[in-house]
């Protein structure tokens, strides 16, 4: 896994993003928002599976940074974000996040889960109830991760 945040629209409507399995400068989570900020200014709704299951602790101040991201772009998430769905392998940190979201309400329909099977499927349902249009990237995306999970 690289040492940068990654975003790829190459589905779109399905945005994956790639959470990095080392630390990471300022400098790259300022970048990331920045490449965040303009899917957002594309004013097109979407789905979102990010994968978390490498990712490391955040030091303060990128955790300020995307806090402040956050606030900033709760407006266009609940406008064009149709669902988010987050990758998370160990039960205990998902169970926790999870809670999380119990006290603090997401911007859009987002659901916590083990694999990327389960989130492309969560996505794709919330995709189609949305009434989501081109979903066909993320047909062939969930079809993928269904095929890579079942055993030989």
């Amino acid at each position: 896994m690289a040492a940068r945040f990654d975003a790829d629209d190459s589905r779109f409507p399905l945005v994956v993003v790639t959470i990095p399995d080392r630390d990471v400068s300022d400098d790259e989570v300022r970048r990331f928002i920045e490449n965040q900020r303009a899917q957002l200014a594309r004013r097109e709704k979407h789905v979102v599976l990010t994968d978390a299951r490498r990712a490391k602790v955040l030091p303060p101040t990128q955790r300020q940074l995307f806090g402040a991201w956050l606030k900033e772009s709760a407006d266009g998430t609940r406008r064009y974000t149709v669902a988010l769905a987050i990758v998370i392998d160990n039960a205990l940190v998902r169970g926790a996040l999870t809670a999380v979201l119990w006290v603090v309400e997401p911007n859009c329909p987002t659901k916590i889960v083990g694999t990327l099977a389960e989130g492309a499927a969560f996505l794709l349902d919330a995709g189609t109830r949305a009434g989501l249009a081109g979903l066909d990237g993320l047909r062939g995306y969930a079809d993928s991760q269904r095929a890579s999970a079942s055993p030989p």
